[in-house]
């Protein structure tokens, strides 16, 4: 529920991420405080990782409630991280010094997915493989992921 419809440049990313990270945000916790037996699965795609990323850092954010989260192409890419899968395993995304990271806490319950030459996660390649994931082993992954995780709840 924002807009992410902006240009390449830095700035309308960040903002596009912030502005979206506020509304996943609130939305999460409302679903949470008001559906206190519910199962919290999320799943995002670039821009929208990204904003799913800034939103778990934020105040009151119900971390604890979050059973997976699995992202793809996400701009917040950071190298080393436990949650990274894919085959870029040392990429930067082109956000990704901004220092948003993912909550300790949630790690373990996030896949964070990044193919090689993905301009979006990596920072150099193209956009034809950031629009890959789709109808690939990783799409495959990223569903056995979920479901497991939300039976396992």
């Amino acid at each position: 529920n924002y807009d992410s419809n902006i240009g390449i440049d830095f700035t309308s990313q960040i903002n596009a991420a912030t502005d979206g990270s506020w509304w996943v945000a609130n939305y999460t916790t409302l679903l949470a405080q008001s559906c206190p037996n519910t199962t919290i699965i999320m799943m995002a795609y670039s821009l929208g990782a990204a904003a799913n990323v800034v939103a778990s850092t934020r105040p009151r954010f119900p971390t604890s409630r979050i059973s997976a989260a699995v992202y793809w192409g996400s701009p917040l890419r950071s190298p080393g991280r436990p949650q990274n899968r894919g085959d870029a395993i040392s990429a930067l995304g082109q956000d990704g010094l901004l220092g948003y990271r993912t909550p300790r806490g949630m790690e373990p319950v996030v896949r964070d997915y990044c193919v090689k030459d993905d301009i979006i996660c990596t920072n150099w390649g193209s956009l034809t493989s950031h629009l890959s994931y789709a109808n690939s082993t990783i799409q495959d992954e990223t569903v056995e992921f979920l479901v497991r995780s939300a039976l396992a709840a």
